[in-house]
């Protein structure tokens, strides 16, 4: 997913009754509003330069999303404002900045996408999992505050699962603490030390990972080998663009890439995102491999809680999560000790 665009309705940003215009600096995450008492008579911005090209918010209409290109970050270049009225993208060097007539405001996520799917886990079932793309990139603590409430990351957006009538899909986490390797894990480990070479670094996208990365769904017959194979700019839009801190655990075996795995860091908890690998070393289960060496990752950097996504138990790829005990499953708002 390289790019997306949207056309949001300008009522969307314009329920309130404060008569106030409203807009989202990318610089230092600020929120400005701009007081009805302020900068009123001739109904433009005072001022020079870039400020002085701010004719009045009554001259601008329209909404859109620019959405995220696979090169850019989705904070960089545009700034949305809002009146009770009407709302645009406006580039951020028209933007006034004088602190005479900027104070606070909140803005919410914008909803990319809401609709229905075949359910990527139960065949036969439809699946709902809303889009949103927040209005800016994500502290730490707001990283912890949607991954406890069952959020997960693909590219730039944040979604939940809200399927309707089904309940299938558990987010699951592991208490960093309180896990104790098992027989069957330890062994895991000890045959994944001899022969994968972990690297931690920031996400990156070239010829290699795209082969791996695509090899690993039609083996898997994860993928239609025509429709859902991808190519480095949508690499690069689902794993390498981000609106958290994200690193990459890269991991070679006899001197050549053999396994990738995403994840996502709060101030205390790690997120697993997504791991493809060479399906050639299955029998090292290279997939709970990355779970435990992230697991031993958070002892390191002192995190409190590993999430590894949704536990289906009717699903055949997804419950091997379960084998991760003690861990810790949202049911009901609730998370539930296992």
């Amino acid at each position: 997913m390289a790019s997306t665009r949207c056309s949001p309705s300008p009522s969307r940003y314009a329920t309130s009754p404060s008569p106030s215009a409203r807009c989202s600096s990318p610089r230092g995450n600020r929120r400005y509003t701009k007081s009805r008492d302020q900068g009123q008579g001739s109904g433009q911005q005072k001022g020079s330069g870039a400020r002085g090209q701010v004719s009045g918010l009554s001259q601008v209409t329209g909404i859109s999303c620019s959405g995220v290109r696979a090169d850019r970050s989705p904070f960089e270049q545009f700034v949305l404002f809002a009146s009770p009225r009407q709302a645009a993208v406006i580039p951020r060097s028209l933007i006034p900045t004088d602190p005479w007539h900027l104070t606070p405001v909140v803005m919410a996520d914008i909803l990319v996408w809401d609709g229905l799917e075949a359910c990527p886990y139960l065949p036969g079932r439809m699946a709902r999992l809303p889009l949103h793309l927040p209005s800016r990139a994500l502290t730490p603590d707001q990283v912890d505050e949607r991954l406890a409430t069952g959020e997960r990351r693909l590219g730039a957006f944040w979604y939940r699962t809200a399927c309707p009538g089904c309940a299938a899909c558990e987010p699951l986490r592991i208490d960093v603490d309180a896990f104790t390797p098992s027989r069957w894990a330890r062994r895991v480990l000890r045959r994944g030390d001899t022969r994968f070479h972990l690297r931690v670094g920031s996400p990156s996208a070239d010829a290699s990972r795209v082969a791996l990365h695509n090899a690993h769904l039609v083996e898997r017959c994860l993928a239609d080998a025509r429709t859902q194979l991808i190519d480095t700019d949508t690499y690069r839009g689902h794993f390498v663009t981000t609106t958290c801190d994200t690193v990459e655990l890269s991991y070679e075996a006899d001197g050549r890439l053999a396994m990738v795995a995403i994840a996502d860091r709060g101030r205390e908890s790690l997120s697993a995102v997504y791991c493809y690998y060479d399906t050639g070393l299955a029998r090292l289960s290279p997939g709970s491999y990355s779970i435990l060496k992230e697991w031993q990752l958070c002892r390191l950097w002192g995190l409190r809680y590993l999430y590894l996504g949704f536990y289906v138990a009717n699903s055949p790829r997804m419950r091997y999560k379960a084998r991760f005990v003690p861990h810790e499953r949202l049911i009901d708002g609730v998370w539930q000790r296992f």
